[in-house]
């Protein structure tokens, strides 16, 4: 089934769907722009009525399927109708259609739930493209993998060194918002830590913990963690640096929030090179979750920040290994968009991340950066794919 094919006889078919209601209302003297009224007039279910109203209303094909009825209810619909000899044409061409519409359903999808899919790949709009997929796997690998957490956090922050101005510092806060055990035995890397080049930056030690009083290696902020943490072991292999969390209770009575925080001081460039113009900041999605927030908070100095572009990537990439161009065939078709952050400093604040503000502000008092000279982007996406790459990509300077 080529897309053309598919999207040509939808097309088709809706309209005659359409049509045929249509005129079956026009002739009954019915609104079906007013799916309450109908109701009460026609004595029939008002989801029901609702729901043609939503079909006749859809500006294409593609938008109107997911209103269509089955055959059967939408049979229901035409027998609401008086059982006038006038009506008895217009009652035929409704049930012949939707007849129809089932046989290509058939023909294309087998059924509604697989049909659901293919509109989900489909639609080109920037609107929630792959949205059902992604809710639907959520739940799934959630039952695969034995956890799942509510929100993902990823910060990342830039500013100039304060003793080289022609290198960078980078600060990074990553969470996890209400994590859940669904197997008691589950252990996973809760954070997986990367550098995609072979500059100095790859030596995973050049990183320090915000929060000096951590132990164990695991860069805890502790402060703003919630439960009680399982443990958490460092793990450093030839892809990178994983935080694994041990095995531990199941269910809601054993739930945590685990955030942890890094620096590195003047280790990137700030000027683009012969072989290097980009910068780029990312996040991996290595537990089943609901929501990501991934905020990049940078200097005002930094504008080429301003001009950041954000992708998702099918695989999280290893240590040493160059992030692909936009285009590979390994970018998903997931719509992702960079927003500005209002305020002077960055209004951070969101209900998903509980008291990330405050989180923000003692990273930020910790390392000695101003608020105030700080812009931010952010980028929000539900049930982000697992084991996905999503990146952050800004041109560098000119010197």
């Amino acid at each position: 089934m080529s897309h053309e094919t598919f999207e040509t006889e939808c097309a088709q078919v809706v309209s005659r769907l359409k049509s045929a209601l249509i005129e079956l209302f026009d002739a009954g003297h019915e609104n079906p722009q007013q799916p309450q009224d109908v109701s009460r007039s026609l004595g029939i279910n008002k989801t029901l009525t609702w729901s043609i109203s939503r079909l006749l209303e859809a500006p294409s094909a593609i938008e109107a399927i997911p209103f269509i009825p089955g055959a059967g209810s939408i049979a229901k619909v035409a027998d609401a109708f008086p059982k006038s000899p006038q009506l008895i044409e217009a009652k035929l061409k409704v049930r012949q259609a939707a007849n129809e519409y089932d046989a290509m359903i058939a023909r294309h999808a087998g059924d509604r739930a697989t049909l659901e899919l293919i509109l989900d790949n489909i639609l080109t709009d920037e609107g929630d493209r792959l949205g059902l997929s992604r809710r639907l796997t959520f739940r799934g690998n959630s039952g695969i993998c034995g956890v799942q957490a509510k929100a993902r956090l990823t910060t990342w922050i830039i500013v100039p060194n304060a003793d080289n101005p022609d290198r960078l510092d980078l600060v990074t806060i990553r969470g996890y918002v209400n994590v859940r055990r669904l197997r008691p035995s589950v252990e996973w890397p809760i954070f997986k830590v990367r550098v995609w080049d072979d500059s100095p930056s790859s030596n995973l030690e050049r990183w320090r913990p915000v929060d000096r009083s951590s132990e164990d290696g695991v860069p805890l902020l502790r402060e703003f963690c919630r439960g009680e943490l399982p443990p958490i072991d460092v793990t450093d292999n030839a892809k990178g640096r994983d935080f694994v969390v041990r095995s531990g209770p199941i269910g809601n009575a054993a739930s945590f929030d685990c955030f942890t925080a890094e620096y590195m001081r003047g280790d990137v460039p700030r000027y683009r090179s012969d072989g290097d113009d980009t910068g780029e900041v990312g996040t991996s999605i290595t537990t089943p979750c609901e929501h990501l927030v991934f905020d990049l908070l940078y200097h005002a100095s930094l504008k080429e920040c301003a001009k950041s572009e954000s992708m998702i990537f099918g695989e999280t990439f290893a240590q040493g290994q160059r992030t692909p161009a936009t285009h590979d065939p390994r970018e998903l078709p997931i719509p992702t968009r960079l927003t500005e952050i209002a305020g002077k400093p960055p209004a951070v604040a969101t209900p998903l991340i509980p008291r990330y503000a405050d989180m923000t502000q003692r990273v930020l008092d910790e390392i000695g950066i101003n608020p105030a000279e700080l812009r931010g982007l952010r980028l929000e996406l539900d049930y982000p794919p697992l084991n996905s790459q999503l990146l952050i990509r800004f041109p560098l300077e000119t010197r």
